[in-house]
């Protein structure tokens, strides 16, 4: 079993005729158990409800994880802070006694805002009488939710799956990025489609069949190329390790296994820096088309090559992209 540690609740003090929350920090034990879970947190004290013959205003935390084994490595899947999602991290407050009453505010948007506006008079964190309360406990939920991130990313011997939500863009830019098939085999993207060649059985699939989210490997994590990967579509276009800076938000400064082995340690200083397409294996291997155990990383252009089969090491980069349905739609 995973056990982490962080702090939740508000620092800033709310005061209205209605509520008052005191801006105290609570601290909040996770432990993590194996399968695909629901966890849901004691209740901690959040204010004082005055309107309700000054009744206590309670807490609980509520977000879905899935605890797995891949290469015999602990990995944990949780949701970003922004994916819009009823999985995400929930924020749920009620009047001490009065569980019926509760109402939800979500990290992210999830769920229909009426539902939540009409559920109940007794305890509305909606109300006029209320001002900002929502959207304060708003920002305890993402608060939360990157405390709880962080605190996974310190572990240094897991893999940090993370749900993240796939970038907004208009649709004429969006249709131009989706993928084209022809019976059954990939014939280019939408943009590069001649109007007079769509004859067959075409078939049209956005990028979401290729991207899942990013991930935090081990420190040291053992990994190796896929072979056969040249020919995989990149989402959106451009390079892969453009994709990585992207989905990451970090800059692609440094192949990930600099220094390891030392047999291409002469060869990585000034070479090109690749997105590469990795797994969890000591040796490179072929991966078969659809699988979801392929990840994008920066390594140089010596690690890269195909001539190299051996494993490589997550040392001075450890976060991932992790792509879905590889090679396939």
């Amino acid at each position: 079993m995973l056990s982490i540690s962080f702090s939740l609740g508000s620092h800033i003090a709310y005061h209205v005729p209605s509520l008052s929350l005191t801006g105290t920090g609570h601290q909040l034990q996770v432990d993590f158990e194996d399968g695909e879970h629901v966890f849901t947190s004691p209740d901690f004290e959040l204010g004082t409800i005055h309107s309700m013959k000054d009744t206590p205003l309670l807490g609980r935390i509520i977000f879905r994880y899935t605890h797995s084994l891949e290469e015999g490595i602990v990995n944990i899947t949780v949701c970003d802070e922004d994916y819009e999602s009823a999985d995400g991290m929930t924020l749920m407050t009620f009047p001490k006694g009065r569980e019926d009453a509760s109402c939800f505010e979500r990290s992210s948007s999830a769920g229909f805002a009426a539902d939540e506006i009409h559920r109940n008079g007794y305890w509305n964190t909606r109300s006029p009488l209320l001002p900002g309360a929502s959207q304060l406990f708003k920002t305890i939920a993402r608060d939360a939710a990157r405390a709880m991130i962080e605190a996974l990313a310190a572990k240094d011997d897991i893999i940090l799956s993370i749900r993240t939500p796939f970038p907004e863009m208009p649709y004429e830019e969006y249709q131009q990025l989706c993928l084209v098939y022809r019976d059954g085999e990939f014939l280019c993207t939408y943009d590069q489609l001649d109007p007079l060649e769509f004859k067959g059985n075409f078939e049209i699939w956005d990028v979401f069949s290729q991207l899942d989210g990013t991930a935090q490997l081990p420190l040291n994590a053992t990994f190796a190329n896929v072979i056969g990967s040249t020919g995989d579509q990149i989402p959106g276009g451009g390079s892969w390790v453009r994709l990585w800076s992207r989905e990451t938000r970090r800059p692609a400064n440094t192949c990930a296994s600099f220094g390891f082995p030392t047999s291409v340690t002469r060869c990585v200083r000034g070479a090109r820096l690749v997105g590469g397409h990795i797994i969890l294996q000591r040796t490179a291997q072929r991966v078969r088309r659809g699988s979801n155990s392929v990840r994008i990383i920066p390594i140089c252009s010596a690690h890269n090559h195909t001539s190299f089969v051996n494993a490589m090491e997550a040392r001075a980069e450890r976060w991932v992209v992790v792509l879905k349905n590889y090679h396939n739609p």
